[in-house]
């Protein structure tokens, strides 16, 4: 039985050192989106999502997400 579609938005950064835990390293920025379709089938429910995100600093690369979230 289908249940809902979702989509959802996203921006996150992360701090990047080589030389040691919590040092000083660039910031990455990125955002995106992902679309979710929920499907139940008895007691088990599936969550097939495909998306995109952007990298804001750096390469500026653009990358596929695919997703598959499943609860029982």
């Amino acid at each position: 039985m289908h249940r809902q579609v979702v989509v959802e938005g996203f921006a996150e950064a992360g701090e990047v050192s080589s030389d040691r835990f919590l040092g000083d390293g660039r910031l990455y920025r990125s955002v995106g989106a992902m679309v979710h379709d929920c499907w139940e089938f008895y007691t088990i429910r599936i969550q097939p999502g495909i998306g995109f995100a952007r990298q804001l600093d750096g390469r500026e690369d653009t990358v596929l997400l695919i997703a598959l979230d499943f609860a029982m």
